[in-house]
């Protein structure tokens, strides 16, 4: 950072305000920036989730106010330099764990933004900071990152040493789990590895390092180490007696020349092993290689494991890793028991409320243990909000840095979510200022063995096999199994990432209010007998939240457009259109280029707002891909050429149907007046808007091969080609053709090219459309549970007339219209 001057920041940054300077300066100084900003994208990002978690604290230990801090953050992000390709950079520099550890620690957990993590790191980096001069003084900086991040990254000390928010609870919790590990218990199943580490960051937390003394001592143990422990010879005269071999010795090479060798002051024989090796097996009782490699044995693991994930992948509702409804109904009159007791010393009670909360929120025991307590609706953890208990929770950003984007939907960092009133009745006399420290007076391997032994009383007094492990996964299998709601609601219920979930996370999007009323809805089909008792309850369920947040707090994907926004250029660009008379448009070349470069514009942004296409180069490379008499088209938007990975036949909307018929009509007649200007372009359009091009393909091979070709959009033109406009030097159109690639339409589309996935799933998923039938359309399958399986009940055509209602409903509120083209209507 010392090559950063202010006039460098000033040129870079194009800051003109002196205070503005300075704050940018103290930033990235203390944040530790390199001169050239490689990785700042990246690093900066983790500053701004802790920002947007806590912002107190953060402006706090960065000297800065909060509206200057703020500021900065979109100065960064609004970074265009000559340098900008090493701002973003996604790779970790060489030597920054080392010369700039804080830098390099704040780029590496740009990945693991939970806020798990964020209390963590914050608590860290306050400590650091505050005492930057003693650790760098000391040279202890390097040393006590290194021992943070590996702690972390390590899920077996993670939740031992992380789960408090306090310093001293994390410096008790770190040294508790140090003492364990020394024990070497032969029980301890935490890694002996980590105690180094274990040692460094509690010294770090605690200041106390003391000069490291210098003792030199020959025992015994170091003269055996001159003996290797592996390698053995036998002992001249003797069957069975072995003694180890010496290791390789060094001398200094004065020594050496001198005729001095290390080993003669060392007994000949000092260690006697009396075991004599193994003898030799006969040829035909080694194993053979073609047990050891049986091809068929492979065969039949690597098969039974494919169909142990197409069980788990298709769960039914009857399956033992669901809690069956007379043990869901027997563990619920359980947990809502008001009888005392005290096992292990805690109060029945107390376990019946982390049992409830660990069946409701789909987390584990130990993410149930490490909920902190919130004072106010925007941090993160438990808040009692008189009648209500909330849990504000921070799901993992799905974009690096928030996109400020006043066409897209805004996206919060914490949301809160009620708790079913029914339960709270249960928890609520634990829900008090002492909340957090009952339940953390006890260890949680000792919360464990509570639960356990609670649990293994119900099962011998009912017959029944409830675990711990049934319960924390209940609500996950029963969505899995019933397939009725959609699974990134407990991805935010529980702050985490499920690799099931992790797809349709990032397009999925809710507000505050619909998140409790979905959530609020399957928890009373769970926990409800009666029907009529899911209606009454499901509007008196909805949290208290303040007005100042109740119209911006949403969460989940980033790119989702606003309704009205969309519908605002569709209507522009359909005006202008419309506006053009038949004669003006095929007059000059220029006005006919001009016409097709609008219209092919207004049908991709069509084709990808009906049908949920990725932002690929081409989409629908061909008509032959357009199987309209079945209402459907094919797609292939992550190309592959030589495999069908997510190529997929989705719905096509009517309207969309019959604008790809207007626009097949529409290059044949552009075909038509450019072929003297563009010969090579018109023949092109001539190929694409001919019917019979795959019918004169006799052979099964040729129909395969030239579907190969045309289905991967990166490896062909495709057929919307847009044409440059007149160059400012020349009387002539330049005869340069792009194709719809991402990056050219960019320039002429305002919103993100996957806005149609991302409004399209949050449609279909406010419409109450079946899960298997949103994830036909997204393309968004897991191992066993693609489409016409041997299993699958799944219909192409009865999936398709399922969801066009839908969608026709969809394109009619955006206002999308088919349009003809000006140049067939001049001709018809």
């Amino acid at each position: 950072m010392a090559d950063l001057s202010e006039q460098t920041l000033s040129e870079i940054f194009n800051l003109i305000d002196e205070e503005q300077l300075n704050t940018m300066a103290k930033l990235l100084e203390m944040i530790d920036c390199p001169s050239d900003l490689r990785g700042l994208r990246k690093a900066i990002a983790t500053v701004e989730y802790l920002f947007s978690l806590y912002p107190s604290r953060v402006t706090s230990l960065f000297g800065i106010d909060h509206n200057s801090f703020k500021a900065s953050l979109l100065i960064i992000h609004s970074y265009q330099h000559k340098n900008s390709s090493a701002f973003w950079k996604d790779s970790h520099g060489r030597g920054w764990k080392s010369e700039r550890p804080i830098y390099s620690l704040l780029f590496i957990f740009s990945d693991n933004r939970t806020s798990h993590a964020a209390a963590a790191l914050l608590l860290f980096l306050e400590h650091y900071l505050n005492n930057e001069t003693k650790i760098v003084g000391q040279n202890r900086a390097e040393e006590s990152v290194r021992a943070f991040r590996m702690l972390y990254a390590d899920e077996s000390t993670r939740d031992e040493c992380f789960r408090e928010s306090s310093l001293d609870r994390t410096v008790n919790n770190i040294f508790a789990l140090k003492e364990r590990l020394k024990n070497d218990d032969d029980d301890n199943y935490l890694p002996r590895a980590q105690l180094g580490y274990l040692y460094q960051l509690e010294h770090f937390y605690r200041l106390d390092w003391v000069t490291r003394g210098r003792h030199e001592r020959r025992t015994a143990k170091r003269i055996r180490g001159h003996y290797s422990r592996k390698r053995y010879e036998r002992i001249t005269g003797s069957d069975d007696l072995m003694t180890p071999s010496l290791n390789t010795q060094k001398l200094k090479r004065i020594y050496e020349e001198a005729g001095v060798t290390k080993s003669e002051d060392l007994p000949d024989v000092t260690v006697i092993k009396s075991s004599s090796p193994p003898q030799p097996l006969q040829p035909y009782e080694e194993a053979s290689t073609s047990v050891v490699k049986d091809s068929a044995l492979h065969w039949f693991k690597t098969n039974k494991v494919n169909i142990d994930i197409r069980r788990c992948h298709n769960l039914l509702p009857t399956s033992r890793t669901i809690l069956q409804p007379h043990e869901l109904k027997i563990l619920m009159s359980s947990l809502t028991n008001t009888s005392t007791g005290i096992i292990g010393g805690i109060d029945k009670k107390l376990i019946r409320a982390v049992l409830l909360i660990v069946l409701i929120t789909a987390r584990d025991l130990q993410s149930v243990l490490s909920i902190k307590q919130a004072s106010t609706q925007k941090e993160v953890g438990f808040h009692f909000d008189g009648n209500y208990i909330l849990l504000n929770v921070a799901p993992e950003p799905t974009t690096l840095s928030p996109i400020h984007n006043e066409l897209l939907l805004p996206v919060s960092s914490v949301i809160s979510i009620a708790l079913p009133e029914h339960l709270v009745t249960y928890i609520s006399p634990y829900f008090s200022d002492t909340f957090i420290e009952l339940i953390q007076q006890k260890k949680p391997i000792e919360w464990q063995d509570v639960i356990q032994r609670y649990l293994k009383d119900l099962n011998r007094k009912f017959s029944i096999q409830i675990s711990l492990t049934r319960i924390e996964h209940h609500l996950i299998n029963w969505v899995s199994a019933h397939e009725s709601y959609d699974p990134v609601l407990l991805d935010i219920l529980a702050e985490k990432t499920r690799y099931q979930s992790r797809s349709a996370k990032h397009y999925a999007y809710y507000t505050e209010t619909e998140i409790n009323d979905e959530l609020h809805a399957l928890w009373n089909a769970l926990f409800t007998e009666a029907a009529h008792q899911q209606a009454e309850n499901s509007d008196s369920l909805t949290p208290t939240i303040s007005s100042e947040l109740k119209m911006e707090r949403g969460v989940g994907s980033a790119f989702t457009p606003k309704a009205d926004a969309l519908s605002t250029w569709i209507s522009e660009k359909a005006s202008i259109l419309l506006s053009n008379k038949p004669f003006a448009v095929s007059s000059t070349l220029e006005g006919l280029v001009n016409y097709h470069n609008a219209y092919t514009l207004y049908t991709i942004i069509m084709l990808k707002s009906g049908t949920g296409y990725r932002a690929v180069y081409n989409p629908l490379p061909s008509l032959d891909l357009a199987l309209l008499r079945y209402q459907s088209i094919c797609i292939s938007d992550k190309d592959s050429k030589t495999l069908f990975n997510h190529t997929r036949v989705v719905a096509c909307p009517d309207i969309l149907k019959s604008q790809i018929l207007h626009y097949q009509a529409h290059i044949e007649a552009f075909a038509n007046l450019i072929a003297v200007n563009f010969s090579y372009f018109a023949q092109q359009y001539f190929t694409h808007s001919s019917h019979l091009q795959h019918l004169k393909l006799t052979s099964k091979t040729e129909r395969l091969e030239q579907f190969l070709a045309i289905k991967n959009s990166s490896g062909t033109d495709g057929m919307f080609l847009f044409f440059t406009e007149r160059d400012e030097h020349a009387s002539h159109i330049k005869k340069v053709v792009q194709n719809s690639s991402p990056t050219f339409l960019n320039t002429y589309f305002p919103f993100p090219l996957n806005f149609g996935r991302h409004y399209m799933r949050r449609y279909l998923q406010k419409n109450n459309i079946h899960q298997e039938l949103i994830k036909f359309q997204l393309g968004h399958w897991m191992t066993g549970e693609t489409t016409l399986e041997k299993f699958s009940e799944l219909n192409h055509v009865e999936a398709i007339q399922a969801l066009l209602p839908t969608l026709n409903g969809m394109m009619d509120e955006l206002g999308w219209r088919d349009i003809p083209s000006l140049l067939t209507r001049k001709r018809a």
